[in-house]
């Protein structure tokens, strides 16, 4: 039997980079060292060659931090060319604060709207600034706000 149900990750997923541009006592920055970028002429060849071939109505950008990507405004904006005119979306679920820019909610925006995955570093301030992660309560909130903002939300 086969259940009849949309999964929460039923989308194209293309990972744009592997390891992690963050601090160096995290697993991911030691395991999978060095951080390596795809090239976006590559992600850009892939996502036509799928998006075609299977039928999904969002891409999502995946990686450890989607924002860190050098290209990454770039890639949205090339990807969205390609997706716009069949109204597929495009997601980031993996934004560290402060990474997401007002091109990149507008790039965003264009097909409908979507969703940006913002968390916390820790569950308190003095863990996530003992860990050199230098990202407060107030950080999260501004980018919410800021996020929101850009939406057309508040």
């Amino acid at each position: 039997m086969i259940p009849y149900l949309k999964t929460v990750h039923d989308r194209l997923t293309l990972e744009i980079m592997r390891g992690c541009a963050g601090v160096p006592f995290l697993s991911s920055w030691v395991y999978y060292r060095p951080l390596r970028e795809r090239s976006p002429e590559n992600l850009l060849s892939v996502a036509k060659i799928l998006l075609s071939a299977s039928g999904y109505d969002e891409v999502s950008l995946s990686s450890l931090s989607t924002g860190d990507y050098t290209q990454i405004s770039w890639l949205m904006a090339a990807l969205m060319e390609i997706c716009e005119a069949s109204q597929v979306s495009l997601s980031l679920p993996s934004m560290r604060v402060n990474t997401l820019t007002a091109e990149m909610a507008a790039i965003i925006s264009r097909v409908r709207k979507t969703g940006f995955t913002i968390a916390p570093e820790a569950g308190r301030n003095g863990c996530a600034m003992s860990s050199n992660k230098g990202i407060s309560d107030v950080d999260i909130l501004q980018t919410v706000e800021e996020a929101l903002r850009l939406a057309g939300i508040c």
